[in-house]
């Protein structure tokens, strides 16, 4: 596609336009010449638009009323004043027209009468509702007033108790845990003196009944006497004797391996040992030598009172634990009481300002009402005067037909065109004739087939000369569908120039630094496409390029040659 449309570019008639919008032709000949061509880019390339002077603003006269023109002071070419009359539009009253305008605008008096009325009982009933408001307004902030206080004092009071439970309750902890810790204490107290009790008396059990090694033969006498009447009796016990000493071998003085209940059963079970040890004792016989009845009696009277003795401690034991499980629940229920006399407190504390919150909420209820109210009120009213100026508008509209209508010139200027004769019966806007005024100022059109940038430059020559330079100050969205061009407007200094005028344009648009534009005589066809002479340091050739568009007499290669290539006409 590119090849083809730069062949039909190059074999075609290059134009060149100008205001009156001639056809220049030009034919490209093709001259074989020695002048040699180092490949560079182009910094630049003009495009060739369109263009018009024009001017910038006229006025159009027109009626105001669709009647018959029954004066006409407007020939082209005439010079007018602000107060020179241009025409008279004046209304047919006998006309059907004219009549009926008569009956629409006594109906649009009527309606605006009504709505006039609606609009002034509207308010009344707003003003109604503002009262009834206010009077609620009033009655709250008297009932807040009158608790105000007593409210406050109420809270007050209820903050105090408050501030006294929680003191209270900080007391009551700590008693508790004074109270729990001394009956912690003698439990632990008691469980050593159990323990202390228990292990001397096992120590003493293991020693009488040979089941401890140490101090074994001091009691070697005593076989063959202690607990001789009952002998079954001697040896369970014997075996218990040691279990309960393997039991409790392990165990700390504070026998913390066990729970209480645990250890009361074991206390329990450990003096029953000592007072089965008594009855073991009180079965032996006396030996005057071996074990005496003094001994007999002896021992006999210390293993039931080391077991009267742990009987004493399991007692004290479980009213320790009993106390402690009582002392706690005691703490437990005066803590709920307190509790539950502090969750009364903030119900009433919550009540009360629930109480005082209804009230503002109920006096904030109202301010919103009045808001609510006032927003209403005046979007409504808003809503009724634009309807009451849309009515009174299209009777201010009607009126303009009752009466003739006198058309000036408004302005200082020429009468470029009459657009009516007079007589004609005309409808309303429509133009009468055009004034060019005496300060009309001229802008400058152009009408380009590319695409153009606001801002970009452009050279503008008058009878071949260049005369200066302009810029594009407004873009054109899309292109003219029957022209194919996009319309801009372009700066230029006007000083010197009228409308119409010829001026020779050229758009200054920026390319590409890699690309790679040539004079258009350096390129030459052939039936298989276009070539240039490419000199080397011995030689010229022929080199087959690839070209793509020509501007100003210059082309764009796309192919077949580089930067600093030599060529050759």
């Amino acid at each position: 596609m590119k090849k083809l449309l730069a062949l039909l570019l190059l074999t075609a008639i290059l134009t060149s336009c100008g205001g009156n919008n001639e056809i220049q032709e030009t034919k490209i000949v093709w001259e074989k010449t020695s002048v040699d061509y180092v490949v560079w880019g182009k910094d630049n390339a003009n495009i060739n638009v369109y263009w018009n002077i024009l001017s910038n603003n006229v006025k159009n006269i027109s009626s105001n009323i669709a009647w018959k023109v029954t004066v006409l002071q407007c020939t082209e070419g005439q010079e007018v004043g602000y107060n020179t009359v241009i025409a008279r539009i004046s209304p047919d009253k006998n006309s059907l027209s004219y009549q009926n305008n008569v009956v629409q605008i006594n109906s649009l008096k009527s309606q605006l009468s009504n709505l006039q009325q609606i609009r002034t009982t509207t308010i009344a009933n707003f003003d109604s509702q503002y009262r009834q408001l206010g009077l609620q307004e009033s009655e709250l902030e008297n009932q807040l007033s009158s608790v105000n206080n007593t409210i406050w004092d109420d809270n007050q009071w209820i903050k105090n108790q408050l501030k006294i439970v929680e003191e209270s309750l900080i007391l009551l902890e700590k008693n508790k845990q004074s109270s729990l810790n001394n009956i912690d204490d003698s439990i632990i107290n008691l469980k050593k003196t159990a323990f202390n009790t228990i292990e001397s008396g096992l120590k003493r059990l293991g020693e009488i009944y040979w089941v401890w090694e140490q101090n074994q033969d001091l009691y070697d006498d005593y076989e063959n006497y202690l607990g001789v009447k009952n002998a079954s009796l001697k040896n369970d016990h014997v075996n218990k004797i040691k279990k309960i000493i393997e039991e409790l071998s392990n165990q700390q003085d504070d026998f913390s391996g066990y729970s209480n209940q645990e250890l009361v059963i074991k206390i329990s079970e450990t003096a029953q040992l000592f007072k089965e040890s008594s009855d073991v004792v009180n079965n032996s016989v006396s030996s005057v030598w071996s074990l005496s009845q003094s001994t007999i009696d002896t021992l006999y009277s210390e293993f039931l009172w080391i077991s009267n003795q742990l009987i004493t401690i399991k007692n004290n034991f479980d009213l320790l634990v009993n106390s402690r499980n009582t002392t706690e629940l005691s703490f437990q229920s005066q803590s709920k009481e307190l509790e539950s006399s502090k969750s009364q407190l903030l119900t009433q504390e919550n009540t009360l300002n629930s109480s005082i919150k209804t009230l503002w909420n109920n006096n904030e209820n109202i301010k919103e009402q009045y808001e609510n109210l006032e927003n209403t009120k005046n979007s409504t009213i808003k809503e009724m005067d634009i309807n009451i100026l849309s009515v009174q508008q299209a009777i201010n509209q009607l009126n303009i037909t009752f009466r003739e209508d006198v058309l000036y010139a408004g302005t200082i200027g020429t009468v470029k065109k009459k657009l009516v004769s007079q007589n004609n019966n005309v409808q309303a806007w429509t133009p009468i004739c055009t004034i060019v005024p005496k300060d009309n100022s001229l802008k400058l059109e152009i009408y380009s087939p590319q695409s153009l940038k606001k801002g970009m430059e452009f050279k503008y020559y008058y009878d071949g000369d260049l005369v200066g330079t302009g810029a594009i100050i407004s873009e054109s969205p899309v292109r003219n569908a029957q022209t194919q061009n996009y319309t801009y407007e372009g700066k230029i200094d006007f000083s010197n120039y009228k409308e119409w005028d010829y001026l020779d344009i050229k758009v200054i648009s920026q390319v590409s630094s890699d690309e790679i534009w040539i004079p258009i005589n350096y390129v030459f066809p052939k039936l298989d496409g276009y070539y240039v002479q490419l000199k080397t340091a011995d030689t010229v050739q022929d080199k087959k390029v690839e070209i793509w568009k020509m501007n100003n007499w210059e082309i764009l290669i796309v192919s077949g040659i580089d930067f600093w290539d030599t060529l050759q006409q």
